[in-house]
C-alpha cells in the first residue's frame, strides 16, 4: 500500500468552486460601483450636502477645535453616524489634496460593496448551503436597489452595510456573547448612520437575540447582550451631545417630522411598485421565494424541512420591516414610505430568493441552472444599464458648453440658447413656450431612471414626470412674438399676464434682467390655487417678496416692473434733471400689481444691456425660480418711470431734499459734502462727519452766516441712512405762488430755519439768515463751489435723492 497522500493537506486544499464564483460576482459588483462613482453624479441630491458638514468639522479640527467640531456634528441631530464616518474621506481629501467628490464617493461605495460581503458571511454562518450562498450573492450583486446609490454621498449603503455586518458578526452557532455584543454595537451604529433605518436596526437586534437553534434561556442572554451593545454606542453619542450642545434629541425630533413628502396610505403598495421599477422580474422570484419559505414554516412542518436559520430569519426580517413600514405610513400616518426605506428589505429578499433557487434547482439538469443564471444576468443588465450609463446635469453642461463654443451666435433679444431640465429641475420637467428652433444636444435625465422617482414624490407627481419629456437638452429658442419687449430701449417694463392654474408650490420667472449669473429676476411664487406672491432677486444683494395676492387663472393682470438696471447709461457729466432722475431711480426696485405698489425698496443696480431683458424666461439662471413662465404673456412694453409717492412728488425747482446714503467704513472725521446749493460766494453746503463707533455728525455751512452741526447720532456704515436737508435757499420767498395753500407763518419759518433730520428725527434746527435763492444750482455728493471747511467729494455712496413737496399732502400738517 502506498503512503503517498491522495491530495494536498486540508489547509492547502483548493477552495470550492462556489467560493470562486462568489468572489467573481463580488469583484464584478465592485467594478460596477467604482464605475458609477467615476461617471459622476455626486451632490445631485440636496441631502448629499451633509458630507460638507464633515468637511467643515475636519477643517475645525485641523485648527485645533476638535471637541467643538465633534459636538457640533452630534448636536445637528441628522444622521450623526454618517457625518462621523465622513471624517475619514474628508481627511483623505485633505491628505491627498484632491477636492474631487468622487474620492469621497469611492470611500462610501466600499460600504455598498462590503454590504454584499457581509450578506454572504451571514447566510453562510446561518447554515445556507453553497449553492444557496452563490444564488444569494448573485441576486445581491445584480440587485439595482443595492447598487445605484453607491455613486452618491448618502448614508443608506453605509447603514445597510453595518446592519449586515452586525448579523454576520453576531450570528454563529453557539457563538459567544461578546460576538453578540459586538453585533449590537454595529446595529446601533447602523441606525446612527441613517436614522431612517430604525426598523432595520431593531430587526437585526431581534435576529441576534433569537440566534439559531438556541434554548430560550440562551436567547434571553443573547438578546440582552445585543441590546447592551446597541445602548452602548447610542449612549456614547448621547453623552457626547450632553457634554456638548445638547440639541441632538430636539433636532432629531424635528427631522422625523419632515418625512411627510409623498402619499400616506400607499405604503403597502409603494414597496412593490418601487421594487418592480428597480428589479423587474426578480420581484416575482422574491415573492415566490417568500411564499414558498412561509409554507415550510407552517405548524407541523418537520424541523429539517424548514431549512437553515438563514431561511426563517430572512422571512422574519421581511415580515417585521414590511409590517413596520406599512404601519408607520398607512396606520399611524407618521412616516411616508420612500424607495430608500423599501430597499432595506432587499438583502433579506435576496437571501430568501437564494435559498429558494437552491431548493428549486437541486437535482435538476444543469441547463436549468444556466437558464436561471442567464435570466438573472439579463434582468440585471436591463435594470442596471440605465444607472451605469447615466449622465448628470454638471457633466451634461460641460459637454454642452463645449458645443456652444462652436455654435453660431444667438440674435440678442430674439433668440437664445438654453438648457432644459439641467439647471432648474426638481419637482417636474421644464416647460417650453414653443418648440425649439434646434436641439443641439440631448441626453436622458437622471429622473428617467425610475427608482429615483420614489424619493418623496406622490403618485401623481411620478405620473406627471413619466408623461413629460424629461430629457436634458441644449436648445436654441426664439422669443415668442407676444413675449417680445416693445417700446423704448430703456425704462420700466409693463406686462399683461394670465397666470397658470394648478401651480401651487411652484416658482416661475416673470422678467429677467442682465447677463447669465448676474442681474435681477422678478418672479411669481404660487402659494396655492388662488394666491401668489411676487418676488425679486438682485443677485448678490437682496431677495424680496410681496405679501399674498389673490388671483384667478381666467383673468389678465397688469404688472409693472422697475429696477435701476433699466435706466439708460449715465452721461459723461450728468447735471440737472437727468442727474436728479438717476439719483432717485438708480437704486429703486418696484413692482406694481394692478397699479398699486406691492414691492418697493432700494437695491444696487446691475449693468444690463437693452437686449439682456427677457420676459417669462430666467435668463440669469437664478435659483429662486424655474426656467420658464407657464402662464400666458399677452404683451410686454418698455418705457417711462414709476410714479413717485405723494410725499416725494415735489417741484423740481424748490423744496427740501431727502437723501438715502451709505456712510463709508473709514471714519475720516472731516466734513464731506452731501448736498450743495448755490454758487461760490453764496452757497449752503450740507455735510456729514463720520465718527468712529458707527456715529456721525450732520451739519451745514452757510457762506456768510456760519457752520452749524448736530450732536453725534447713530449712523452705521454701509447701511441705509436717510437724511433730510431743509435749507432756506431751497424755498421760494414768502408769498410766492408756488407755496400753494401753506400759511404765511409756515413759509417764513421755512425761509428762516436750517433743519436736518436723520432717520425721520430732527437732529439740528436753528434759526438762520437766508443766504440763497431757490433757483440756485444743486449738487449731490460733490462740492463744486470750493471753500476750506467742506471737502470735495463724499466717500460713501448716494443711494437715492428725492425732492420733497413744499406743502404736505391734504389732511397732514406741515412738519
Amino acid at each position: 500500500m502506498s503512503n503517498v497522500p491522495d491530495g494536498p493537506p486540508a489547509r492547502f486544499a483548493r477552495p470550492p468552486r462556489s467560493t470562486a464564483v462568489i468572489v467573481a460576482l463580488l469583484l464584478a459588483a465592485l467594478a460596477i460601483r467604482l464605475w458609477l462613482v467615476w461617471a459622476g453624479g455626486q451632490f445631485f441630491w440636496p441631502d448629499e450636502g451633509r458630507y460638507r458638514a464633515a468637511r467643515a468639522a475636519l477643517a475645525a479640527m485641523h485648527e485645533g477645535r476638535v471637541w467643538p467640531a465633534i459636538a457640533s456634528l452630534v448636536g445637528q441631530g441628522d444622521h450623526v453616524g454618517f457625518k462621523l464616518l465622513g471624517l475619514g474621506p474628508a481627511a483623505l481629501e485633505r491628505w491627498t489634496g484632491v477636492s474631487d467628490p468622487r474620492l469621497a464617493a469611492a470611500c462610501f461605495a466600499l460600504f455598498s460593496w462590503t454590504g454584499l460581503v457581509w450578506l454572504w458571511v451571514w447566510v453562510r454562518r446561518a447554515g445556507a448551503s453553497e449553492p444557496a450562498q452563490v444564488w444569494t450573492v448573485a441576486l445581491a450583486a445584480g440587485c439595482t436597489s443595492l447598487t445605484y446609490y453607491a455613486r452618491h454621498l448618502l448614508p443608506y449603503d453605509a447603514a445597510l452595510a453595518l446592519a449586515l455586518a452586525a448579523l454576520a458578526v453576531g450570528t454563529k452557532e453557539r457563538g459567544s456573547l461578546a460576538r453578540v455584543f459586538a453585533g449590537g454595537l454595529l446595529a446601533g451604529g447602523s441606525v446612527l448612520v441613517y436614522f431612517g433605518y430604525w426598523l432595520l436596526g431593531g430587526t437585526v437586534l431581534l435576529l441576534l437575540g433569537l440566534g439559531g437553534r438556541e434554548t430560550w434561556r440562551r436567547r434571553l442572554l443573547r438578546g440582552g447582550a445585543a441590546a447592551l451593545g446597541c445602548a452602548a454606542i447610542v449612549g456614547a453619542v448621547w453623552l457626547a451631545d450632553h457634554w456638548g450642545e445638547r440639541s441632538l434629541v430636539a433636532n432629531s425630533r424635528r427631522l422625523s417630522e419632515t418625512i411627510t413628502q409623498g402619499d400616506f396610505g400607499r405604503g403597502y403598495r409603494l414597496v412593490g411598485e418601487y421594487f418592480w421599477a428597480a428589479e423587474g422580474l426578480v420581484l416575482v422570484c422574491w415573492i415566490a421565494a417568500v411564499v414558498d419559505g412561509a409554507t415550510r414554516l407552517r405548524p407541523g412542518t418537520r424541523r429539517d424541512a424548514a431549512g437553515p436559520a438563514a431561511g426563517w430569519q430572512s422571512l422574519l426580517a421581511v415580515g417585521v420591516i414590511y409590517g413596520g413600514l406599512v404601519a408607520a405610513s398607512d396606520v399611524t400616518h407618521r412616516f411616508v414610505v420612500y424607495g430608500r426605506g423599501a430597499r432595506q428589505l432587499a438583502p433579506f429578499l435576496c437571501a430568501a430568493g437564494g435559498l429558494a433557487l437552491a431548493r428549486w434547482l437541486a437535482g435538476r439538469r444543469p441547463i436549468w441552472t444556466w437558464l436561471a443564471a442567464a435570466l438573472l444576468a439579463g434582468n440585471a443588465a436591463w435594470h442596471l444599464g440605465p444607472a451605469v450609463t447615466q449622465m448628470f446635469p454638471p457633466e451634461f453642461r460641460q459637454l454642452g458648453d463645449r458645443l456652444l463654443a462652436t455654435a453660431p451666435a444667438a440674435e440678442p433679444g430674439r433668440t437664445y440658447y438654453r438648457y432644459v431640465n439641467v439647471e432648474h429641475y426638481l419637482f417636474e420637467a421644464e416647460l417650453l413656450p414653443q418648440p425649439p428652433e434646434a436641439v443641439l444636444l440631448a441626453r436622458r435625465h437622471p429622473f428617467e431612471f425610475r427608482p429615483y422617482l420614489f424619493e418623496g414624490a406622490t403618485a401623481r407627481e411620478r405620473a406627471r414626470r413619466l408623461a413629460s419629456d424629461q430629457r436634458m437638452r441644449l436648445v436654441r429658442m426664439r422669443v415668442p412674438a407676444a413675449w417680445a419687449i416693445r417700446g423704448e430701449a430703456h425704462g420700466e417694463v409693463a406686462m399683461r399676464v394670465r397666470f397658470a392654474a394648478g401651480r401651487g408650490g411652484m416658482s416661475e420667472p416673470l422678467l429677467s434682467l442682465g447677463p447669465r449669473g448676474l442681474g435681477v429676476l422678478y418672479f411669481v411664487r404660487y402659494l396655492n390655487e388662488r394666491s401668489l406672491v411676487l418676488g425679486m432677486e438682485s443677485v448678490g444683494s437682496v431677495v424680496w417678496t410681496s405679501g399674498p395676492l389673490a388671483y384667478s387663472p381666467d383673468r389678465d393682470y397688469e404688472i409693472d416692473f422697475f429696477d435701476g438696471s433699466l435706466l439708460p447709461p449715465a452721461g459723461e457729466s450728468p447735471s440737472g434733471e437727468a442727474e436728479r432722475r438717476r439719483l432717485y431711480y438708480g437704486n429703486l426696485a418696484e413692482v406694481r400689481w394692478q397699479g398699486n405698489a406691492v414691492l418697493r425698496g432700494l437695491a444696487a443696480p446691475h449693468v444690463v444691456q437693452p437686449d439682456e431683458v427677457y420676459a417669462g424666461y430666467n435668463f440669469i439662471g437664478s435659483g429662486h425660480a424655474d426656467t420658464v413662465f407657464s402662464g400666458t404673456i399677452a404683451s410686454v412694453r418698455r418705457g417711462g418711470y414709476p410714479p413717485r409717492p405723494a410725499d416725494e412728488d415735489g417741484r423740481e425747482d424748490c423744496g427740501a431734499f431727502r437723501l438715502v446714503v451709505w456712510l463709508p467704513v473709514a471714519a475720516a472725521e472731516v466734513p464731506e459734502p452731501l448736498l450743495v446749493v448755490g454758487e461760490a460766494g453764496r452757497a449752503t453746503l450740507g455735510y456729514v462727519r463720520v465718527l468712529p463707533g458707527g456715529q456721525a455728525r450732520f451739519g451745514a455751512e452757510l457762506w456768510g452766516v456760519g457752520a452749524f452741526e448736530s450732536d453725534p447720532v447713530a449712523a452705521p456704515p454701509e447701511a441705509n441712512t436717510t437724511v433730510e436737508f431743509r435749507f432756506p435757499a431751497l424755498y421760494p420767498p414768502p408769498g410766492d405762488g408756488r407755496w400753494g395753500g401753506m400759511p404765511r407763518t409756515g413759509q417764513e419759518s421755512r425761509r428762516s430755519h436750517l433743519t436736518i433730520l436723520v432717520g425721520g428725527r430732527v437732529v439740528l434746527d436753528r434759526e438762520v439768515r437766508d443766504n440763497g435763492t431757490p433757483a440756485a444750482p444743486v449738487a449731490f455728493g460733490r462740492n463744486p463751489v470750493g471753500g476750506t471747511w467742506v471737502g470735495e467729494k463724499f466717500s460713501g455712496r448716494l443711494v437715492q435723492v428725492a425732492r420733497l413737496p413744499l406743502a404736505p399732502p391734504a389732511g397732514e400738517s406741515a412738519p
